[in-house]
């Protein structure tokens, strides 16, 4: 992939993130959406996900 294309492919997926993240509803559902997207469009993410902190601990998040 060159660096257009690649380029390409992060606007679109900006794109459907911005717009997800802009509607109102459940943060955490919209979180696991973001990892959903990123993990099958970036398929060189080896993980993809978030991690919260709790009371001090390190939690990793959908």
């Amino acid at each position: 992939m060159n660096t257009q294309q690649k380029a390409g492919r992060y606007q679109r997926i900006y794109e459907q993130l911005k717009s997800l993240l802009e509607k109102p509803g459940n943060t955490l559902s919209k979180l696991a959406t973001v990892v959903a997207v990123l993990h099958h469009k970036m398929d060189y993410f080896f993980w993809t996900g978030f991690y919260f902190l709790d009371s001090g601990e390190l939690i990793a998040g959908p």
